[in-house]
């Protein structure tokens, strides 16, 4: 699967470039890591270039075992000016787990929202497209997501 976008700060129009997006999900048996305190298998890092675009190469996560938790891909963002924050998560609309209130929610974001309908390509590669808004503000990181910004060396806000 590949996500392709960009990134725009708060005021959703300028591109924000030098922004980096760090994204990470489940496997395809809805597991993080081979044991339950391990970082994620899945993840990575992207800079944003000057047009704040980007693009993931990844698998479509599953969700968690069970079956009752709807597949997601998380996203942090950081970067120069750009305090550490956690993005929108990002959910597909074929997927029942996803709630009404949750696809009205990201429908009033336009071109911002987040429940995505990736389509196969002729290559048979699933893909979408993800615009993200930087917040002006940072957010808070609790300890179980900190691995991102740890391997990079960042300091969340506390």
């Amino acid at each position: 699967m590949r996500v392709s976008g960009a990134v725009y700060q708060p005021d959703g129009a300028t591109p924000a470039a030098g922004v980096i997006l760090y994204a990470y999900h489940t496997d395809a048996a809805g597991l993080y890591g081979r044991t339950p305190t391990a970082d994620p298998r899945i993840q990575g890092w992207v800079r944003t270039y000057e047009a704040g675009r980007f693009e993931l190469i990844t698998i479509r996560p599953a969700p968690y075992p069970g079956g009752q938790t709807k597949a997601h891909i998380h996203i942090q963002l950081w970067g120069p000016g750009v305090p550490p924050q956690i993005g929108p998560p990002v959910f597909f609309a074929d997927d029942p787990r996803v709630q009404e209130s949750v696809r009205q929610d990201s429908e009033k974001l336009g071109r911002f929202g987040f429940v995505k309908s990736p389509e196969k390509g002729p290559d048979g590669v699933l893909r979408c497209t993800l615009d993200i808004r930087l917040k002006s503000a940072g957010d808070h990181f609790s300890d179980d997501i900190l691995h991102g910004l740890k391997a990079c060396g960042v300091k969340p806000q506390a």
